[in-house]
Parts: C-alpha cells; structure tokens; sequence
C-alpha cells in the first residue's frame, strides 16, 4: 500500500471513530511521517475528489464517497430527489453540503429568497442530509419556529426560543424549556428570523458563540445545547439583521425564484405536485397538454408556494365535479384554475420551442395516478369518438395546428378559449350543427382577427348584404348573436358588414365542411427559405380543409436561373382560369408574376409581406365568391394602412446625422447635396446638424441620440467606429462613390426593416428582432474580414439565410445542404473564418454551424469574396 493510500484510508478510520473533520497533524500522529508529507498526499486526494478540504484555521479534511460498507455515499444523499440539484439549485446544494459538513457540528446557515422559493423545504433537506452523512444521529430532533408568530410580543417571542423562568414576565407561572433546549443534538430552523427584535437576535449570537445561553428571567444559571442553526428571510440579512449576528453566521444560501429556474425544473415540479395530490384524493388525476403548457408558461407570483397552491385549488374545484360525474378520472380544465393561470409570462415566445420539446406535440393528455405512475397519451382519429366528453376542447388542441405560433397564442388566451365555447354553443343549439375541428378553427382566427385589429374584411363593397340576410335568414339570426357575444365580452363595436360575413360562413353546406368552395383563382404563396412557403401553406390547408393553394420555397444557394426553372415547373400544375393571386415575402419574388403572365396567360396580382392571416384572409374570400380583384384589393388596403402607419413612425425614427464645427458653414453643402442626389430615397430620412465641440462630447451626443433613433449613417470628419453605423467625409459625399455608397447604405437600412417584417411571421423558434440584430452583427464582421463592399442584394440575400439557418437549426428542423468535398476543401481557409465569426452565433444560441453551412454562406458573397479574399491574402 503506497503512503498515499494510507493516509486516505487512516483519514477515513479517524473521520468514522469522532465524526469530525480530520487535520494532517492528526494523521501524523498516527503514521509518524512527516507533516509535509501528509499535507501533500491530502491535496492529492482533495484534487482527485476523494477527500473534500475544508480552508479552515486548521485546515480540515473530511473524506469523500464510501467510507466503508456500513456507511451510505454521501455524495448519493438525499439531495438526489431535489428538483433542480444539476440546475439551478447547483451551487444551493453544494453550500448546504458544506454547511452540513462543516466540522465538528456544521457551520450556522442563513437561507435567503423570495417567498415560495422553497427555503422549509431546503431546511429539511440539510437536516435529512446531517442524518445521512452521520454527523448527526438517527432520530435527532428537527424543530421548526416561525418567528412572524409572534412577532408582536417579542417577550413571548423570545421566551419561546430561549425558555422561561417562573416570573420573568406576567403571566409565566412556571418554567418552560425553550427551542434551543429542545432541539439540543440536532437542527433549529427559525424562519423570518429578521422578525427577531436586536435584544433576541444579540441572545442568539452569544449562544452561536458559547453555546450556552439563559432563559429569560435567568440571571446565573447557563444552559449548554449543541443545536445548528438554521435560518430564513425573505428580506436582505445585511439590511435587516444585526451586523454581529450577520457574521456569526457567515453561510449565506441564497434560493432562485420561480422565473429564474429552468422550464425543466418548472414541469418536474408541476408533475411532482400533481402526484402528490393524486395520493392525497386517491384518484387519477387527468389534463390536457395545453393545460400543462400554461402552467409552465403563466406567472407565478409567489414562487413554488403558488405554483403548488394553485394546483391543489384545481384538484380541489375538480373533485367536486368528479363526485357528481362519478368519472374515472379527475380531470383539471381551464376552469378550475384561478384567473391567473393565463396571466402568461412576457418573454413566452423565447421559450416555446423549449416547452414544445417537454410537452411534445404526440401527447394530448398527462394521467397522474396514486402510486406515483405517470401515463401519457394521445387520440387517433378513430378513437375520438368514443371520448364525447373530451372531443370539444380536444379538438381546440390538436396539434398538426398548434404548433402554429398564431394557433397557440389564441388558444393560450383563457378569455379567447371560453368565448369559442360560447360560440360553439350557439351554432350548436340554434342551427343544431356539430362544428368539426377544422371549421371551428376558421371560425376562430377570423374572431381573432375582429377583435385585435378590427381591420380584416373592411372591404365589402361588392357584398350585398340584404341579399345575405335574404338567403341566409336563420344564418343571419345566429350571426347577430355571435357578434353581439364578441361585442359585449371585448367592448368593441363591430358593423353590419362583419355580421354578413358569419352568416355566410355559416351557411356554407354543412355537409362539405372541411373542403373549400373551388375557385376558378389559384394562390400561390412564395418566400425565401427552406420550407417556409409550405409550412404556411400546410397550416392553411389544415384550418381550413384542401384548397387550390401552393408553395414556392425559393433557396438562397440556389441560382436565379434555377429557382426561375423550378417555378414554371410549379405552374405546369396550376390552372388559374380566372386568374393567379401571388403572395410573397419580398424583394425579388415579386417580379414572379411576369413569369407567371408569359407562363399561363392570366391576370396575376401580387401581395408581399404575407402572413398566415394574410393567406387565410385570401383563401375564405376566395371560398365564398370574391374575385381576384375583390380580394387583391381588400388585402392591399389592410397591408397598405399598416405600412403607412409604420412609414409614419420610421419617418422621425431614421437619421442622417451630418458633424460641424460652429462657425464653419460648409458642412450646409452635404444636406444640399444628399437632397439634391439621393431625393427618392431620403423622404422618410431627417437630416439633422449636430454641433462637434469635441471628439468626445460629440460620441456622447451620437449614443445618446442612437438609443431612440435609427442612424443610417454619419457625415463627419472623424471616423467614430461606431458598430453598425456607417462614416462618411464631406469629401466623400461630393463624389459620385460616396453618394452610391450612400444610396446603398439607405437601401439596407430600409431592406432590413423589410427583412424583419418577413421574419415576424416566418421564424418559428426564435425571436425575429432579436435575431436580425445578431445576423446584421455577423454580415458586418463577415465583409470586413473578407474586405467585401456590402451590397444590397447579397445582404439581404445572406440576412434572410443565416436568420432561417439559426431558426431552423434552433428547432432541430433544418437539414444541411451537403456540399462535395472537393469544394469544401478547395476553401478552408474560407470556411475557417466564416466559422470563426459565426462562433459567436453558436454559443449564443447553442446550435452547430458545421462546414456545409459555412460553405452555403460564402457562396451568396462566392464572386466578391473571391476576388478580395485572394486580394487580401
């Protein structure tokens, strides 16, 4: 056996036989080798994970993992049933361990957080953990004391805490024994121990400090106790204890709030409390996925508290339904909850595709039974008949919908959901009509869209609503209640227009529900990406049934020739007798309706900037009789009111700002000149003068100014180095170059608010402003390092496929394009930087940007970056 293995194993028989922290001086003595030596070999053993080293005065040892076979491993204790242990709660448990384990008897702890956090519960843990690792016996005493009880009697208080002596105050007539004599051998947790007056909290540290203390009353007598303590607040100890108490305990666990804790630990703590209260009723308790969802997504006030509060209030409502129903499941619905259940947190959207992954999209439902079992599963088709119960809010579920943002968002709503219900109710008792699922999704976005923008569908000059009213008379009647339910519970007034449309959507033939009405007009939707063409068109098709729509995806790596190849191969298969409505994303796609023209010989209409509403919108007028014009033009009018609005705001948002020095008038010329020149592209651009004292002030003004205005470049003497701004000399904005430059400058800064809009409705997993501002970071550092002039079409080009890429990847969704290996290793060089700059894009988003990805980014810049990469080098 070397000396090192005999130290750890005397180390170990020493720690068993005192159950105490062990020093090298003690090993010394037993081995008779030098304390240099053992001192050595004991850091070894600490680096090596075996032995745990305590910085004390002395220094302490105190051995890790088995120490023999009667003993358990401390490191597998009772903390590994903590929800959050690897997470959140990490550096937690190991500070608790280390309070634990602190020789001879564990250091004093403050747990410190908001309420709810679950600082009782952390308490009790440290307690069974003490028990487990033999610092304490077996059956020693555990004592708990609210001291907010009595924090209104402090006398009482404290005599709770420290005992009484007969007569120390009116009203004690006998002697008592306080908590610390109580839970002599074992732990004493005080909480809202910051409700303890200065008097007691001074009592406290003298027994922290001597471990004995008085009762109150007592003046001679001292009471000797060995008890850890420790305790809560929800306030600041450093503000609200004393500072001679503050460091007597020099353990601070500070415990995380809800929202700061991670959404796996969230749903484990929503599954844990629904079992334990399925234990407690002794019933199966039953709920929907969406149902989950939401509790994973609302804002929980007070923390774990709450969240465990407001699971037992549902289980609670729902008993009283399961006794009149006597069903075999207590099932949890919306309303069972408390309102705030759809309070949903604010940056929801930044984490629902990491809900999406816990509470995937094949589970419609969650059973949680007595014994602890959780079962899982999801309806076929075939089966939802036999589940009549269920069918009506299942079929708000299903997720071949929900998994479109816009689907989610509405039925997230509490209020939205009910008012379907509503709804549902009436068509069903006063047109005796069942809804299928995918009609009353329909029904749905269309009343979403009335009450959020109260803009769809304005344009009925063509309908002739007597003629409506007429045909379709008990329609009509239903209509006007509908609207008059929607009227009254989202205090909006809707016009006579939108209560024709229902009627006419309701007496479409029942029959033929899921197909819609053919028209002799075909849509075609065509962006830039992968499949976000598709995707869109597939969430169409499912609301509203098989329609004459179609995809386009255009693919960036993909020359224009061939994407031009591809499309009339698309057209081969589409008749558009009366005609071709195209909705697009932007830029170049819309000159596709001159190929459609020479293609097929039909009118063709064109719509950029679509959006799911958008085609939706299209496809139910289209289904109900308007023309392509009709319906051109009412979708036109809604896109053109909106962009106004938005032109309105970016008119004062975007600057030109031009550098001067007072008394020099020259600087008048570079307005002059940028007016002159650039007249078409500076009429939603201010040009604005700011006075340069110093190089300093002037970089203050500028951020100040940056903060609330959009800079689309800078007219100055000196280069500010301002990232994401561009720099121009008076001297430059003389020449022909600079204004090009300029020109081209202003054309970006308007293409990538274009890019963003496209991106709002086009990203699935990601946050599109948040994104583009990243992209427009990485396209900046990409042409300076390969010295390429940035050029309108190639940024757009690139902005649009690294923003699908980082969506695509984020969702796991995207499949690389695979490039041949002689390209790849034809520039390595190339794709090494390019993989270096998108490093940051990695980390930031926890993706893998691999070569074939690098690749496809230099080929959109493949004739720039060949030319002034080989310049460069």
């Amino acid at each position: 056996m070397s000396n090192k293995e005999k130290v750890h194993k005397i180390l170990k028989k020493i720690y068993k036989d005192t159950n105490k922290g062990v020093t090298s001086k003690d090993i010394e003595d037993v081995l008779k080798i030098g304390r240099a030596n053992v001192s050595n070999y004991l850091n070894q053993l600490s680096r090596d994970s075996l032995v745990k080293k305590v910085k004390s005065r002395p220094v302490y040892f105190i051995p890790l993992g088995k120490i023999d076979k009667g003993q358990k491993d401390i490191n597998q204790s009772c903390f590994s049933t903590l929800i959050g242990k690897t997470h959140s709660l990490k550096k937690v448990v190991k500070k608790a361990k280390a309070a634990i384990l602190y020789p001879p008897y564990g250091l004093h702890s403050i747990i410190y957080g908001e309420t709810g956090v679950g600082k009782s519960m952390l308490a009790k843990y440290m307690y069974e953990f003490s028990v487990e690792a033999e610092v304490r016996s077996k059956g020693c005493p555990f004592v708990t004391f609210n001291c907010a009880d009595y924090a209104n009697n402090p006398q009482l208080l404290m005599g709770h805490i420290f005992g009484v002596e007969k007569g120390a105050y009116t009203g004690a007539q006998n002697s008592k024994k306080g908590l610390l004599e109580v839970a002599n051998g074992g732990i004493l947790f005080l909480d809202e121990v910051h409700r303890l007056p200065p008097e007691g909290q001074e009592m406290l540290f003298t027994f922290i400090d001597k471990g004995v203390f008085k009762r109150m009353g007592e003046s001679s007598k001292d009471i000797t106790s060995e008890v850890l303590i420790i305790a809560a607040t929800t306030e600041n100890p450093e503000s609200t204890l004393l500072d001679t108490f503050n460091r007597r305990i020099p353990m601070v666990i500070e415990m995380p709030p809800l929202r700061e804790r991670s959404l796996v630990e969230r749903i484990e703590l929503i599954k844990f409390f629904l079992k334990k209260e399925a234990l407690r009723v002794k019933i199966p308790i039953k709920l929907h996925r969406q149902v989950m969802k939401s509790l994973m997504l609302y804002k929980c006030k007070n923390n774990i508290g709450q969240l465990q509060s407001d699971v037992r209030l549902a289980v609670a409502n729902a008993y009283l339904n399961y006794i009149s129903d006597s069903s075999e499941f207590l099932e949890l619905d919306f309303e069972y909850f408390n309102s705030s259940l759809k309070n949903i947190k604010s940056n929801y959207r930044g984490r629902a595709y990491e809900v999406e992954i816990l509470v995937p999209k094949d589970i419609d439902y969650y059973v949680f039974y007595p014994s602890g079992k959780e079962e899982n599963f999801g309806f076929k088709e075939s089966d939802e008949e036999n589940h009549s119960k269920g069918k009506a809010q299942l079929s708000l579920f299903r997720e071949g919908i929900i998994e479109n943002s816009l689907i989610e968002k509405l039925f997230m709503n509490t209020e939205f959901f009910k008012l379907c219900q509503n709804i549902k109710d009436i068509i069903q008792n006063e047109l005796s009509l069942v809804l299928s699922e995918r009609k009353f999704y329909n029904m749905a976005i269309y009343i979403n869209s009335i009450i959020e923008s109260n803009s769809f569908n304005n344009n009925f000059s063509k309908l002739d609503i007597n003629e409506v009213r007429q045909s379709n008379k008990e329609e009509f009647k239903v209509a006007l209640k509908i609207v008059s339910v929607i009227e009254s519970q989202f205090n909006i007034f809707l016009s006579i227009e939108k209560v024709a449309y229902v009627a006419l959507f309701l007496s479409k033939d029942v029959e033929n529900e899921n197909v819609l009405e053919k028209s002799d007009v075909d849509v075609i939707v065509a962006m830039h990406g992968d499949s976000t063409a598709s995707s869109m068109v597939k969430v169409v098709k499912d609301i509203l049934g098989c329609g004459n729509i179609y995809s386009f995806d255009m693919n960036l790596n993909k020359s224009y020739k061939k994407i031009v190849f591809e499309f009339k191969e698309l057209l081969e298969n589409i008749q558009g007798k009366e005609g071709i409505l195209l909705l697009t994303d932007m830029g170049s796609l819309n000159s596709f309706d001159n190929v459609i023209k020479e293609e097929i010989k039909v009118d063709v209409k064109t719509v950029p900037m679509v959006t799911t509403l958008v085609a939706l919108e299209a496809m139910q007028k289209l289904s109900i009789g308007f023309s392509l014009v009709e319906v051109y033009n009412s979708i036109k009018e809604i896109i053109v009111n909106s962009f106004e609005k938005t032109n309105e705001v970016r008119k004062k948002e975007n600057l030109i700002i031009i550098g001067y020095d007072l008394y020099d008038e020259s600087y008048k010329d570079s307005k002059k000149i940028i007016k002159d020149k650039l007249a078409p592209f500076v009429d939603n651009i201010d040009i604005v003068f700011i006075p340069r004292e110093n190089q300093k002030s002037f970089l203050i003004t500028i951020k100040n100014i940056m903060e609330e205005k959009n800079v689309v470049a800078i007219i100055n003497k000196d280069c500010l180095n301002i990232k994401g701004t561009e720099y121009f000399t008076k001297e430059e904005i003389k020449s022909l170059e600079g204004i090009d430059r300029l020109k081209n400058v202003i054309k970006l800064s308007e293409g990538y608010y274009d890019i963003k809009e496209g991106l709002k409705s086009s990203l699935n997993y990601t946050n599109y402003a948040k994104v583009l501002e990243d992209v427009k970071d990485t396209i900046d550092d990409l042409l300076e390092t390969l010295n390429i002039k940035k050029q309108y079409d190639m940024v757009v080009g690139l902005s649009l496929h690294i923003s699908f890429m980082i969506d695509g990847l984020v969702g796991n969704t995207r499949v690389s394009q695979n490039f041949p290996c002689d390209k790849l290793n034809k520039n390595k060089g190339k794709i090494s930087i390019i993989k270096r700059i998108v490093n940051k894009l990695e980390k930031k988003y926890n993706i893998k940007i691999n070569d074939n990805e690098c690749y496809g980014i230099l080929s959109i810049v493949s004739i720039e970056s060949e030319k002034d990469y080989k310049r460069k080098c």
